[in-house]
């Protein structure tokens, strides 16, 4: 095996460890749009599920988030994930897909009851209130949505000594390239 694809394979290791393990810090992700008018928004999300062979980061959210309204328009993101214990970085970016209804009933299963409730707040998230808990959160299936960023690029830099970086692309089916740390 390549030194490449022995970090593309640890890559895909750390980030199925967020997925299934709640507390692993590839869990929280920052996941970066474009605003309406123009401006980065970076939140960090939850690492839900992934595709190693297909490619593609899966996070959710109510469907009314302004994360929404802004892939909706320019449907284009960028994820960040970072471990400090292997020391890797992770930027992956492309297009995002937003699922919902009937489709996405089995990522809506597997979310714990007491957690549903991210799904659904009343009045919708970003919404001026008077005071700071003047809302109500109730689980919503119809206000859940998963966003499938379809991975184009992955930016990977290992700050293990000695610090490597390669960039692994869709386009040569993510055999990599070595850049300069």
């Amino acid at each position: 095996m390549s030194e490449r694809a022995a970090l593309r394979g640890a890559m895909w290791a750390a980030l199925q460890r967020g997925v299934e393990e709640g507390d692993h810090p590839m869990r929280l992700v920052a996941l970066a749009t474009v605003t309406e008018d123009g401006f980065p928004a970076v939140r960090t999300v939850a690492l839900r599920a992934l595709d190693r062979h297909q490619g593609w980061l899966e996070v959710q959210s109510d469907a009314r988030s302004a994360k929404v309204a802004e892939l909706t328009r320019r449907p284009r993101a960028a994820l960040l994930a970072w471990d400090p214990g292997t020391q890797l970085q992770v930027r992956a970016r492309g297009e995002v897909q937003i699922r919902a209804g009937e489709i996405v009933r089995p990522a809506w299963d597997r979310v714990p009851e007491e957690s549903r409730v991210a799904y659904g707040s009343e009045p919708a998230p970003g919404t001026p209130i008077r005071a700071a808990t003047d809302y109500v959160k109730t689980p919503d299936f119809d206000r859940f949505a998963v966003l499938r960023l379809t991975i184009e690029a992955v930016d990977l830099v290992d700050l293990n000594e000695p610090h490597r970086r390669v960039i692994y692309q869709r386009a040569d089916h993510f055999e990599g390239t070595w850049l300069a740390p």
